[in-house]
């Protein structure tokens, strides 16, 4: 498997005039104010044209020769990326002058390209920049041949078309031009160079070989980045609201609150094909196990939908197919063959989703008071990937989740909103003790925690009337999920 998404905020590179947006991920072309700021680092590209011929001895070294109305290209490659593990994005903008060519499009040939393919193209500017994933983006090991971009010579000029790949922030570049991206600082800025196309009436020139770009191997001294097997978020809320008739729902997996957690790699496979088959493994198979308190929760187990869709074969062991597992549940998968259809595995956003149901028993201890809620961990155990041929995939670590399970505060008629039923049903009990026929403790909220007062008073109904307003998604005041481990 060559890389992993999944959704999250990224804005690593700058193709004017272009953004994409993806459910809750934006992935934009338009980069931070320290981006013309760049540091180069070290970083490296370079141009070669093709498809055109070498000049007579009158123009410079170097310089390439086009019969007018014929096409060429020029190919960007990376040459030198001062980032230890690779990096997650890069870009290049060529800019040329008004007349005398003219752009017909661009293409990415860099290999670990996945995500947001965005290309720009004016009378004067052709860019183009790509991310190694959308979400959690691997790491590119890859240099060499980047982008290509393909021209067409219209007119003749004496002193040539002057064709530049401009740094970040250069006069024509703005935050358009040359850079990498990495995934902790940003863009690093690379310098900028020049090729001289001259469009020529007669052929009077030597034709020089096409170029043929090769990526240059990968340095040996740093090892590849293992991939993590991550449950996402690992920290969330989960509100609880009304389930019918009675807050809690019959029976465990009823219920309609639900926490719903996905598996998936946090970057690519890199780790190199022991068969030869292929450079890097790719994965064909995975498992893994969840362990969790079943007296607090049921969890119910989906196969990834690229999976389905490559027609893999899973087992399943979760709370609706195993019940006597009491706190484990499982899932395995495998592919058939190599046919074509197994190439996809290579691009999978999410091995399996995990959906994590409340117990009806844990509705009843809590109350919508202040800092109320009921914490659960999701657990991952025995993660293993495969790859086609059955070796085993390296995993640096499987990590968990934890899920609060609360009632937002104040919602004494619980269904995501302290709203005008809330203050009605607090304000009906204003007044009541314990021992009276309509006082309930579920509205006693202040005190909180063990020094309940066992009756309803003003600084009950204040509870609820502060928080007027306050919803699930914004709750007032704040509500974060809780980290046990912090």
């Amino acid at each position: 498997m060559n890389r992993t998404q999944r959704i999250k905020v990224l804005g690593l590179l700058s193709l004017p005039l272009l953004a994409i947006a993806l459910a809750v991920m934006v992935f934009s072309m338009g980069h931070s104010t320290d981006t013309a700021e760049a540091a180069t680092d070290g970083a490296a590209m370079s141009m070669a044209v093709s498809g055109g011929q070498t000049c007579p001895g009158a123009k410079a070294p170097g310089d390439v020769c086009v019969p007018i109305g014929s096409a060429f290209s020029v190919t960007v490659s990376g040459d030198a990326v001062p980032i230890t593990n690779g990096y997650v994005g890069a870009q290049a903008f060529l800019f040329f002058g008004a007349t005398g060519l003219t752009a017909t499009g661009s293409s990415t040939i860099w290999g670990d390209c996945a995500a947001a393919d965005l290309g720009t193209l004016t009378a004067t500017t052709v860019g183009r920049g790509c991310l190694t994933g959308l979400i959690s983006p691997p790491i590119s090991v890859i240099k060499g041949a980047l982008f290509q971009f393909d021209f067409t010579c219209t007119t003749g000029k004496s002193q040539g078309h002057q064709i530049d790949l401009e740094t970040l922030g250069g006069p024509n570049a703005g935050t358009s031009g040359a850079a990498f991206a990495d995934a902790v600082t940003g863009n690093i800025a690379v310098p900028g160079s020049s090729v001289t196309v001259h469009c020529t009436n007669a052929n009077t020139a030597t034709p020089t070989p096409t170029f043929t770009p090769t990526p240059t191997s990968t340095p040996t001294n740093t090892p590849p980045p293992v991939p993590r097997m991550s449950k996402i978020p690992a920290l969330q809320n989960v509100f609880l609201t009304r389930q019918g008739s009675k807050v809690p729902p019959v029976d465990c997996l009823s219920g309609t609150n639900i926490g719903s957690l996905s598996e998936e790699l946090s970057q690519a496979v890199v780790s190199p094909d022991p068969k030869g088959v292929t450079g890097f493994q790719v994965l064909a198979a995975f498992e893994f196990e969840v362990l969790y308190d079943n007296k607090k929760v049921c969890v119910d187990l989906t196969t990834g939908a690229d999976w389905q869709a490559a027609g893999a074969i899973c087992i399943i062991q979760d709370s609706a197919s195993k019940p006597q597992l009491e706190g484990v549940a499982r899932i395995g998968c495998v592919t058939v063959g190599k046919a074509a259809e197994v190439d996809r595995i290579d691009n999978l956003a999410s091995l399996a989703t995990v959906d994590v149901y409340p117990q009806p028993e844990i509705y009843s201890p809590m109350k919508p008071n202040q800092e109320n809620g009921n914490v659960v961990q999701i657990n991952n155990v025995n993660c293993d990937l495969g790859d086609e041929q059955g070796e085993a995939i390296p995993i640096f670590a499987c990590d968990d989740a934890d899920i609060t399970f609360r009632y937002l505060e104040g919602d004494v008629e619980p269904d995501c909103s302290v709203d005008a039923l809330d203050a009605q049903a607090i304000s009906f009990r204003w007044g009541v003790e314990k021992g009276s026929l309509i006082y309930k403790d579920f509205m006693n909220l202040e005190p909180s925690g063990t020094q309940s007062d066992a009756d309803i008073d003003i600084n009950d109904l204040q509870f609820v009337f502060g928080r007027f307003g306050s919803t699930c998604a914004v709750p007032h005041p704040p509500q974060p999920p809780v980290n046990p481990k912090a």
